[in-house]
């Protein structure tokens, strides 16, 4: 596993679009499948599913970077820890790999991020600021970039490395606490949302199941399409809106 030269930008693996392409068109395929009972529609509503990409390759560099904030929190206590206990900061950066790989895995993100800072830090010879700086600017996670600060600070004007470090660590992990509040927050609301977005569909397919006469000129008659065009644009519509209205939300808190 490479560690990612821009946290903010996500590259899909061939499995991963695999499975987006094979989860999003059959979703796109069934709402028009329902909405206009034709099966070229319902293909033509498929291949909408490419413009999501982007949509998704966000969602997942967003999702990459929260996993490396909740886990940055474990290695600030490691950090912390051996600090005190009078370990050098480029020593206490080695021990904390060993910490974050027993608690979220030796591949997850921030073990390898680890792996590599020490890796260049023995092959080139540089000092732990340099690697903490550029973590610092790939990742964009405000509390890695606070703590780089602090130990730069510390490092070049002489301060109380241990005692700042301590103090900078209570500060942070009360940080990433209120950022994983958030982040449940904005799970159950678009989860609610996604909810709100499916009834509409489910209650079409129920009524064409249960009684198709009923709705049967909507899909035999020019107007019938219309209405159920402005239906499906409203539903698509009420779901971005509702996600625009979200991340606005927990942005505020």
């Amino acid at each position: 596993m490479t560690v990612p030269s821009d946290y903010s930008v996500y590259h899909l693996t061939a499995s991963e679009l695999r499975d987006y392409l094979i989860r999003a068109s059959l979703a796109l395929f069934i709402c028009g499948y329902v909405f206009y009972g034709n099966l070229i529609a319902a293909f033509v509503a498929g291949v909408f599913s490419l413009s999501g990409i982007k949509v998704y390759k966000k969602s997942l560099a967003d999702r990459r970077k929260s996993a490396l904030r909740v886990q940055f929190k474990d290695l600030l206590y490691s950090v912390s820890s051996s600090v005190s206990s009078g370990r050098h900061l480029n020593e206490a950066l080695e021990d904390s790999e060993r910490a974050v790989a027993l608690i979220h895995g030796r591949d997850s993100i921030l073990a390898v991020e680890i792996r590599n800072m020490c890796r260049v830090m023995r092959d080139t010879n540089c000092t732990e600021d340099v690697v903490l700086t550029d973590l610092s600017k790939r990742s964009g996670v405000r509390e890695i970039a606070d703590f780089t600060d602090v130990c730069l600070t510390c490092k070049y004007s002489g301060g109380d490395l241990p005692g700042m470090i301590s103090k900078a660590v209570y500060l942070l992990t009360q940080n990433i606490e209120l950022e994983k509040e958030k982040e449940v927050m904005l799970s159950q609301k678009k989860m609610e949302s996604r909810i709100l977005a499916v009834m509409p569909v489910a209650v079409t397919a129920l009524i064409n199941l249960t009684s198709g006469d009923y709705l049967a000129m909507m899909y035999n008659t020019l107007t019938g399409r219309i209405i159920m065009t402005i239906a499906l644009a409203g539903t698509v519509g009420s779901f971005l809106w509702s996600s625009q209205m979200i991340h606005a939300d927990i942005k505020g808190i």
